[in-house]
């Protein structure tokens, strides 16, 4: 068996070159321009290195805050808002220089060095799982990850992972195999003939097609790999190199990922996209809930269904105050952490179909405006019922990717997606 560390050696340098001369480096070393209460203000990156300063000299608190695109439009309204409010810290005003961008593409720069954010909000505790585990094989005994009780990571929000499927082609996948489970949806994946193996199913459907993003760039696909290693591994087994590299896992996630014949690069895009092409391009498709609650509840005339897998996996959502923060940073990011975790901003994040961290809000709360949660969509689980799998280590995680590269490197991305 080959050595897990150099696994993980390997999969920290590619991710620390992967994508690193996007076209979006130059903005990253030029300048941003930050419009709000505060006026315009340009704030520069110091040494090329991502690492936003103080803008305003005494008065202001700078706080450069990267955080996934799925959750951009929650967290730019809370940010206006806490920007209204002229929040401050130790009498300086506090501006919030918001950066969107992928979670893989994050994690690439910050391990590079590229980019030096204060918080950093992933899709996934995944996320940080690899981000802890590339940066202490280069920084031994520096960790990226403060360990202060106060400044562990906490969870914003929750997502579970799903599956979206036309609802004609998934009523007649659940009466073949019973329901569209994992084991059951790669037993439908392999058949030889596809469809016409399938009572009420058209031989002119072809094979069963599957959708999903890239796990070298969408968390959303790392977390259907680690899904599908769960259900080889069984419940009751948290995930480890070694099963990760099993052979009845690489067999069970081939039958899988062969049935993609293109990814997606981007989970808040892919949906729609894959969604514009009809069952002609994908049959089921892994997504987040609240994107599927998003495209269910659009009343396009899509006939779709919304299932859950059973073990599924969160995306979290976790707020990391990152290390070399000043203390004034870190004492802001914490209140805008606190802010984003108030009753309030938790409520608003039901208008965009996330889950709330706080136990004492109701998904479908009467008050809210626009809960997804409360438009009743066919199959959505007020209540989830599905159990949820750990995020698994990050060695784990790159030990996963590793080997879906091996197969899939150079398997095309659906255009546009």
């Amino acid at each position: 068996m080959s050595d897990p560390s150099r696994a993980s050696r390997q999969t920290a340098g590619r991710m620390m070159t992967r994508r690193a001369m996007l076209t979006d480096a130059a903005r990253i070393a030029g300048a941003a321009v930050v419009t709000g209460i505060l006026g315009t203000v340009v704030i520069r990156a110091i040494g090329g290195k991502g690492f936003l300063a103080n803008a305003n000299g005494p008065d202001t608190i700078t706080l450069p805050f990267t955080y996934s695109t799925e959750k951009s439009a929650w967290l730019q309204a809370a940010i206006d808002a806490f920007q209204r409010g002229g929040a401050t810290y130790n009498g300086k005003r506090i501006l919030i220089v918001p950066d969107a961008r992928g979670s893989v593409d994050a994690l690439t720069r910050i391990l590079s060095g590229e980019l030096r954010p204060v918080v950093w909000s992933p899709a996934s505790a995944l996320e940080l799982n690899q981000l802890q585990a590339g940066w202490d094989q280069s920084h031994v005994g520096a960790p990226i990850l403060p360990s202060q009780k106060d400044l562990t990571p906490r969870s914003l929000v929750s997502s579970p992972l799903v599956l979206v499927a036309w609802q004609e082609r998934a009523k007649l996948l659940t009466q073949k195999f019973g329901d569209l489970a994992w084991r059951s949806l790669h037993n439908a994946l392999t058949l030889g003939k596809g469809w016409a193996e399938i009572p009420g199913g058209s031989e002119s459907w072809g094979l069963v097609k599957f959708g999903q993003t890239r796990p070298d760039r969408s968390n959303s696909g790392v977390l259907t790999l680690a899904l599908l290693a769960q259900a080889v591994a069984g419940p009751d087994h948290p995930l480890t190199v070694a099963a990760a590299r099993d052979t009845a896992y690489v067999e069970f996630m081939r039958g899988m990922e062969d049935a993609v014949t293109q990814f997606g690069a981007s989970s808040g895009s892919f949906l729609d996209c894959a969604l514009s092409r009809g069952p002609a391009g994908f049959d089921v498709i892994s997504t987040y809930e609240h994107l599927a609650l998003a495209a269910l509840s659009a009343n396009t005339g899509r006939a779709l269904t919304l299932s859950y897998p059973n073990p599924t996996m969160l995306s979290d959502h976790p707020y990391a105050i990152l290390q070399g923060a000043s203390e004034e940073q870190t004492g802001a990011a914490k209140q805008l952490r606190d802010f984003l975790l108030s009753a309030e901003q938790q409520k608003r994040a039901l208008a965009y179909g996330f889950r709330p961290v706080d136990a004492n809000i109701h998904l479908t709360d009467g008050g809210i405006a626009g809960d997804l949660f409360a438009k009743a969509i066919p199959g959505a689980q007020v209540s989830l019922q599905s159990a949820v799998a750990p995020a698994p280590d990050g060695d784990v995680v790159n030990a996963l990717i590793d080997g879906w590269t091996q197969f899939y490197q150079d398997r095309p991305i659906t255009p546009g997606c």
